[in-house]
């Protein structure tokens, strides 16, 4: 959850693109029917599609998922 929020790019474990999130940004996708981390990290995209503001976010997040082997 951190590294949503934080700007820690390089980091030597993990690959840390995003940042930015909000609590709300970040709790809003754990809905009930949400029990794994692939699930989360699916709904974490689709209710943060890219914009042009960012129009590599949802490859971002699929990256620092990717990080934790997830």
């Amino acid at each position: 959850m951190q590294d949503l929020m934080d700007n820690t790019p390089g980091e030597f474990v993990v690959n840390d693109p995003v940042l930015g999130f909000t609590i709300s940004q970040i709790f809003n996708p754990l809905q009930s029917d949400v029990t794994t981390v692939q699930q989360y990290r699916a709904r974490l995209i689709l209710q943060n599609p890219n914009s042009t503001a960012n129009p590599n976010l949802s490859t971002q997040i699929t990256t620092l998922f990717t990080s934790y082997h997830y």
